[in-house]
Formats: C-alpha cells, sequence, structure tokens
C-alpha cells in the first residue's frame, strides 16, 4: 500500500504530536520524582537535626549535673559551714564575682582566731589584715553573711571592711570557724 503524501503529513504532523506531548510529561514526572527526592534529603537533614541537638542537650545536661555534683562535693567539705559558703558565694555572684573555693586550712586558722577572740578579745592584728572577718551572736549562713555585708554593729576603722571582705576579687578560697558564738571567717 501507498500511502500518498498527504497522508505521509498528517502521520509526520501527529508524531511530531505524539512526541511533544509525551515529552513534557516525562519532564514533569523528572521534576515531580526531583521535587520528591529533594525533600527527602530535606527531612532527613531535619531528622539529624533534631539528633544532634538531643545529643547537644544530653552533653549540657551532663555537664550542669557534674558541676552540681561538684559543687555539692565543695560544700559537703565545707561541713557545718556549707550554708555560709553558699550564701557568701550567692551574694557573689549577684555581684558579677566569681565563688570562692572552701578551703579546709583557712577554716583552722579561723577556728583558732575565734578562740584567741573568745579568750584575749579582738587580735590586735584583725582591723589590718584585711583577710579576716569577725562577727559575734549571729547564726551560721545567710545571718552572717547580711551582717557583715550592711556592717550592721561592725567595729571598724572607716570605711566597708566586712562588706570589701565579702566582694573582694583577689580571694579564691575561704574557710569559717564559730567557736564559742564567734564567728571568724578567713580568705585568701
Amino acid at each position: 500500500m501507498k500511502i500518498s503524501s498527504k497522508h505521509k503529513n498528517l502521520i509526520l504532523v501527529a508524531t511530531l504530536g505524539l512526541a511533544l506531548s509525551v515529552q513534557p510529561a516525562a519532564t514533569i514526572a523528572h521534576a515531580e520524582t526531583a521535587q520528591v527526592e529533594t525533600k527527602q534529603v530535606s527531612i532527613l537533614e531535619g531528622v539529624q537535626n533534631l539528633i544532634n541537638t538531643a545529643k547537644q542537650k544530653n552533653q549540657e545536661a551532663a555537664q550542669a549535673a557534674q558541676q552540681e555534683k561538684e559543687e555539692q562535693a565543695k560544700l559537703a567539705a565545707a561541713g557545718q559551714y556549707a550554708s555560709t559558703l553558699q550564701a557568701l558565694n550567692q551574694l557573689r555572684a549577684s555581684y558579677g564575682l566569681q565563688p570562692l573555693e572552701w578551703d579546709q586550712s583557712l577554716s583552722d586558722t579561723a577556728a583558732y582566731r575565734a578562740q584567741l577572740t573568745n579568750t584575749s578579745g579582738v587580735p590586735a592584728d584583725h582591723l589590718t589584715l584585711g583577710t579576716e572577718v569577725i562577727a559575734w551572736g549571729f547564726g551560721l549562713g545567710q545571718p552572717v553573711i547580711t551582717e557583715w555585708f550592711t556592717e550592721a554593729g561592725a567595729i571598724t576603722n572607716g570605711g566597708t571592711p566586712h562588706r570589701n571582705w565579702e566582694l573582694s576579687s583577689k580571694f579564691t578560697k575561704v574557710g569559717f570557724a564559730i567557736v564559742g558564738g564567734t564567728i571568724v571567717g578567713r580568705a585568701a
């Protein structure tokens, strides 16, 4: 069978039309596949970000727990003076200062100085040391820290030496002792 030129042109036009209509459909299918793949990658990245965030939060929580554990160990070392150390460090923190570490040798010196104060009165060098505070008749913890801060009933040679002692940035460690109602704090 012989196909006329007219029919050949119609077949050619029909074939081209079919090819043109199939190509956009294939392009759309390819574009939709690419979009799905992009969405999958995006979802995977989001999940990975969530996992990384969770890991970071867990690490931060572990570090905070370790710091709390270390702080509790320091307070335990301070024994009966833990509340005083804690109150002092809270005051210092409110002024942007670093906390003081408990030092048993300073506590031992404070005990000696408290005993000396009870038997002989305030030591002659007390007002010139700058590393010592003394209080009578106040409880440990917040009461004595507040008394030293406000200088209520304080014996001084002028100024605010007790407050200065509490807020000194040169100190890194402290010890307290109470003997017969006399509380002494020593810092270095």
